[in-house]
């Protein structure tokens, strides 16, 4: 197993944003769609994305495309349950925040099941709610995939943002679904759930 770092997704981004001349990424045009779920929260992704159910059992949102070979999971557990079940973990910092400690055990779980070749963490805001994006490149059974994973707290319930692909698509997709993770938002009647 070996650790370095890469280049973050957030600095391409901001670079692909500032540059004008180049072609611009916005989430909010025509080739991205607005995904609302269960009155809960609302997420943008690429319109080339179909819905599924056979990813992640629970998930609330599911999409794939099988030709280009690229999913999105967005995976949602009580803020309660997770301290309850995972505060005698011991990999659960008392030191750190819930959603720090929900992005280190959770990114464990996916260092178990796969090599972990690179990881990079960025604390930030996205709509005003604490999250932190995490990149991993990773092989599993001689594929080598890239997943950007934004770790968002909302309020009461902890939520990921899931997107794999595989690793030689990770510059030319990876600021777009970056873009994605950044128009997370909860719904209206989630939002004054602090």
């Amino acid at each position: 197993m070996s650790f370095s770092c890469i280049g973050p997704i957030k600095e391409a981004w901001e670079a692909e944003k500032e540059n004008k001349e180049s072609r611009r990424i916005d989430a909010a045009a025509e080739n991205f769609e607005l995904i609302e779920v269960n009155n809960e929260f609302s997420i943008r992704i690429p319109n080339y994305m179909f819905k599924t159910s056979d990813l992640y059992d629970d998930a609330p949102l599911q999409y794939k495309n099988k030709y280009k070979d690229i999913c999105v999971v967005v995976l949602a557990h009580s803020k309660k349950n997770f301290q309850r079940i995972y505060k005698n973990h011991t990999l659960y910092d008392t030191a750190s925040t819930v959603l720090q400690n929900y992005r280190t055990i959770s990114f464990q779980y996916l260092i178990e099941k796969t090599i972990l070749l690179n990881k990079v963490r960025t604390p930030e805001k996205i709509n005003d709610l604490d999250a932190e994006i995490t990149e991993a490149e990773v092989s599993v059974d001689k594929a080598n995939l890239y997943y950007l994973i934004g770790y968002i707290d909302g309020h009461e319930k902890l939520y990921q943002v899931i997107w794999r692909m595989h690793l030689n698509k990770k510059q030319e997709l990876g600021p777009i679904y970056y873009e994605s993770i950044q128009t997370f938002e909860l719904m209206e009647t989630n939002k004054n759930e602090k």
